[in-house]
């Protein structure tokens, strides 16, 4: 009976996510017989644990959240040794706030990390279209719009079109003002933006009603995306991608330490939380990638993340952490109740509690295929890490002794990847799966023929 459970499950599960594609038949049969019974949580040896009840520590208020991505941010930029000081102010901000040394975004493109970060759930259960920049709908709940239907003041300031005219992005905020960028003095015309982000940040919270009523205010800075350009208020390191790339980082660091210096003075900062993280990493050349989206290789979903709040000690956490816990943990920061649908859960306990962080792997990563990308999933407990592309057979590293993913372990350590690769398939059935609509092919091949939830299109039209 449980072997016919777990064949049932995982062709449920393998042909409503990738289709038909060629099979390892002795591998398949291996994890079918396995079945996929729930298991208990595992340390990192592999043995069972009791998971306890979570630990629950609120705000002693209702805060003002100050949320900041940063494109394409990886997570060696601050924290983690790397040779070049190319982000003193965020370095700085990092020793007065809790930081995590081990935060992943859920995906590697922004498109997806953006929504799951701003609505808790993974990218492949939310109601989206097939497009590369999906589109999404008012059927899945946005925290923007959650939050402006408590009465919170709700506003947003971006210079990256898809984040202004959004489909689904903009959803909720009051205010959405578009950036002006500046076109930079050089060959490749790149626009500049970091300084007019700063600017109109500032005059959008110089606003004496924020001293008085609630908000939540987000913007994106996106300097660090590709192409990258030196930037003169910024130290030469060179010519190569990942030396105009720091500069691209140095630069849109100098503007936020501007940002958060001018914020230091008003007179909500103290009832502020301020959030900063990236929406996912970049490649310089590891597994053959420049830049980011299509894979789930480490330095595509590692990521700062840096919580600075009122009555918090600064703090380093070293465990492993998801963005798919935001949305929660800023709708407790603001005195609001989480959704039920949302998949994170707030670690505002994290932020307050001084006994040491609780355990939350798995860490599950999430691309759902699209019109540019193929289906990637990955499951990450303890110092494995196994990463799906939706056939049965998929590969395992140990990022403790293997950080850059070197030695595929699958052959080696097959019962540790029968055991990783059960997780990873018990963790995706519980989650409801939804196909991507608007009727374009996929990387797949397929068509998108899936429903975008109640009839409504953020934006008007088809997309």
């Amino acid at each position: 009976m449980c072997s016919l459970l777990g064949a049932v499950v995982w062709v449920w599960l393998y042909v409503s996510l990738v289709g038909c594609r060629p099979r390892d038949k002795a591998r398949e049969n291996h994890l079918i017989s396995a079945g996929t019974a729930l298991q208990p949580s595992t340390n990192n040896t592999g043995s069972p644990t009791a998971a306890g009840p979570p630990k629950v520590v609120t705000p002693r208020r209702a805060l003002n959240v100050l949320l900041i991505t940063v494109d394409a941010m990886r997570a060696d930029v601050i924290l983690h040794g790397y040779a070049r000081n190319i982000a003193p102010n965020l370095t700085k901000l990092s020793e007065n706030s809790v930081s995590y040394d081990n935060a992943y975004s859920v995906s590697s493109s922004t498109a997806k990390s953006l929504a799951s970060l701003m609505t808790g759930r993974y990218p492949s259960t939310l109601h989206r279209s097939g497009w590369f920049f999906a589109g999404y709908t008012e059927s899945d709940a946005f925290i923007a719009k959650i939050l402006h239907d408590h009465g919170v003041f709700t506003l947003s300031w971006q210079v990256n079109p898809y984040l202004i005219h959004a489909r689904g992005l903009n959803q909720g905020f009051d205010v959405v003002k578009p950036v002006t960028s500046e076109v930079a003095n050089a060959p490749q015309g790149k626009e500049v933006s970091s300084s007019a982000i700063t600017a109109l940040g500032i005059k959008l919270l110089d606003n004496a009603d924020l001293s008085t009523k609630q908000f939540f205010a987000w913007t994106h800075y996106m300097d660090p995306h590709q192409d990258y350009i030196k930037h003169s208020e910024c130290p030469n390191w060179g010519d190569q991608e990942r030396d105009r790339y720091d500069s691209e980082i140095c630069y849109t660091d100098l503007w936020l330490g501007r940002l958060f210096d001018w914020a230091r003075q008003q007179s909500w900062w103290d009832n502020t939380a301020l959030i900063v993280t990236s929406d996912h990493g970049e490649c310089f050349g590891e597994h053959g990638m420049q830049h980011h989206a299509f894979e789930l290789w480490q330095p595509l979903v590692r990521v700062p993340l840096l919580i600075r709040m009122p009555g918090s000690k600064p703090k380093r956490i070293n465990a492993m952490r998801s963005q798919i816990d935001l949305a929660p943990t800023i709708l407790e920061l603001m005195g609001v109740k989480a959704p039920s649908a949302m998949t994170g859960r707030s670690f505002v306990s994290d932020v307050l509690d001084s006994a040491a962080p609780e355990d939350r792997e798995p860490i599950i990563l999430d691309l759902p295929e699209d019109t540019h990308e193929h289906y990637r999933r990955a499951i990450i407990i303890g110092k494995f890490k196994l990463i799906s592309n939706g056939e049965p057979r998929s590969q395992l590293f140990d990022i403790s002794d293997d950080p850059q993913e070197l030695h595929d372990l699958s052959i080696e350590q097959h019962e540790t990847w029968l055991g990783m690769t059960k997780r990873l398939v018990q963790a995706a059935t519980s989650l409801r799966f939804v196909e991507p609509y608007g009727g374009m092919k996929l990387a797949s091949g397929r068509i998108a023929q899936g429903s975008s939830g109640h009839g409504y299109r953020v934006g008007g039209g088809s997309d």
